[in-house]
């Protein structure tokens, strides 16, 4: 349970759970689930799952043409990232909406520049919510600029 849930061993709760029999029924191992998906660990295990599902980490070594993408740079690939583990953390562990909607909230997070990136009006200040309603071209986890430029496909906006 704890590898799949945190990432890590079990601890010292589980452990005694284990030893005295605790785990022999669906609804003694439900409850320790549930205690175990409260702990930070599990949003930051899972946040390392989609992390690499998404190959996020290919950000760091892309190089996009400079004359087709000018303001490209590091900082704005770890933007990118950011957003979509933000986003991530939000759709599931926040509002605990199903991982279909993952494909089409229409919201996400953005920094000042990636804001300027995809040609957002009235950017704010710091990291901030973004309503996409009325963007019908954005919205979801396939319209953020780590997907499109992992996947190859960077878009100007």
């Amino acid at each position: 349970l704890s590898y799949s849930i945190w990432g890590a061993s079990p601890d010292k709760a589980l452990m005694e759970a284990a030893d005295s029999g605790g785990l022999n029924s669906q609804k003694k191992v439900a409850e320790q689930v549930e205690r175990m998906l409260q702990d930070p660990r599990a949003i930051e295990h899972s946040k390392r799952f989609v992390y690499e599902w998404l190959d996020l980490d290919r950000l760091d070594n892309l190089r996009p043409s400079q004359i087709t993408y000018p303001n490209w740079t590091a900082v704005l690939a770890a933007d990118m990232r950011k957003e979509t583990l933000a986003y991530f953390e939000e759709v599931i562990w926040k509002q605990q909406r199903s991982i279909a909607e993952l494909f089409n909230a229409q919201f996400t997070y953005l920094s000042p520049e990636l804001a300027k990136h995809y040609g957002i009006k009235n950017i704010q200040d710091g990291w901030s919510r973004y309503d996409l309603k009325e963007i019908p071209e954005r919205g979801g986890l396939l319209t953020q600029g780590s997907l499109l430029t992992v996947g190859g496909m960077m878009h100007p906006w």
